[in-house]
C-alpha cells in the first residue's frame, strides 16, 4: 500500500535511552513519511532520553505555534530488566499518555513504542544494516496519514 502524505506536516518524538533499536526506528518511519511524500522540511523531531517522556514531549511539540504539525508519531523501546519492576508501570504510563494525548488533542499521535522482554527481543525487530524487518515505521506512518485524512475530512464544515 502506498502512503498519499503530500502536504503534511508530522512530528516525530523520539526516546533514545536505546538508540541502536531507536535510531533504525526512527529512519525507517522517516523514510516512509518522505516516500509517501511529507518533505523532508515538514518533518520536525524532537528526541528525549526516556520513553517515559514521550507523552510530554508530544505535547511539547504539538504546543509549538509555528510547528502547526497535522500529527505526531512517537518512537521508542522499553525493555523489561530482570532487577527493576517498572516495565509494566513505564509501558502503561507511557500508553496511557500517548492515548489522552488522542483524546484531548486536535491532532492525532501515533503509538510507536516497541515493549520487549529482552534486548535480543527487540533488536530482532532490527533486520540486517539496521533496516527494520517488520516495516514498523511504514505500519506507524501508515497509521498516522489514515488519521490525519480522517481529521482533515471530519474538520471541514458540512454542506446542509
Amino acid at each position: 500500500m502506498e502512503l498519499d502524505a503530500h502536504n503534511f506536516r508530522v512530528g516525530i518524538v523520539s526516546a533514545h535511552a536505546r538508540a541502536d533499536v531507536v535510531g533504525p526506528l526512527v529512519t525507517g518511519t522517516t523514510n516512509a513519511l518522505i516516500d509517501g511524500g511529507v518533505a523532508r522540511g515538514d518533518i520536525a523531531y524532537l528526541h528525549v532520553a526516556r520513553p517515559f517522556d514521550l507523552p510530554l514531549a508530544a505535547q511539547m511539540i504539538m504546543r509549538q505555534e509555528h510547528q502547526q504539525l497535522d500529527g505526531v508519531i512517537c518512537v521508542g523501546l522499553i525493555v523489561q530488566d530482570p532487577l527493576k519492576d517498572m516495565f509494566d508501570f513505564e509501558s502503561q504510563a507511557v500508553a496511557q499518555g500517548i492515548m489522552k494525548l488522542n483524546v484531548k488533542g486536535d491532532i492525532p499521535v501515533v503509538y510507536g513504542v516497541l515493549a520487549c522482554v529482552s534486548e535480543q527481543q527487540a533488536k530482532t525487530f532490527l533486520g540486517e544494516n539496521g533496516g527494520v524487518s517488520a516495516d514498523h515505521g511504514f505500519e506507524w506512518a501508515k497509521a498516522l496519514v489514515g488519521l490525519i485524512r480522517s481529521n482533515r475530512v471530519l474538520s471541514r464544515p458540512h454542506v446542509v
